[in-house]
């Protein structure tokens, strides 16, 4: 019985250790990009405020949720996707 015990705690603690390392590689890579030069895919140019930044989706792959813009072609996406949500709503209600 006891082994049992040790076992599974063994097993809770390294669930929990994986747990908390995936979610520091996950800020880590969110912030991996704030504040660099860099190419913004949008517009095609290098820019000095190149940010990764969460989209307003819904995507269930969390990585689909973040982009890599300038500001510029951030407030663009940002629009885009306020529209997108305002007609998917309309539909809705």
């Amino acid at each position: 019985m006891t082994k049992r015990r040790l076992f599974y705690g063994h097993l809770s603690l390294r669930f929990r250790i994986s747990m908390k390392v995936s979610a520091i590689r996950r800020w880590l890579m969110a912030r991996r990009h704030v504040g660099r030069v860099g190419f913004c895919p949008g517009c095609g140019q290098w820019r000095t405020d190149i940010e990764r930044r969460r989209q307003m989706t819904a995507y269930v792959d969390d990585a689909s949720n973040w982009n890599t813009h300038c500001l510029d072609c951030q407030k663009e996406a940002d629009a885009y996707w306020e529209e997108r949500w305002r007609d998917y709503y309309s539909g809705v209600l």
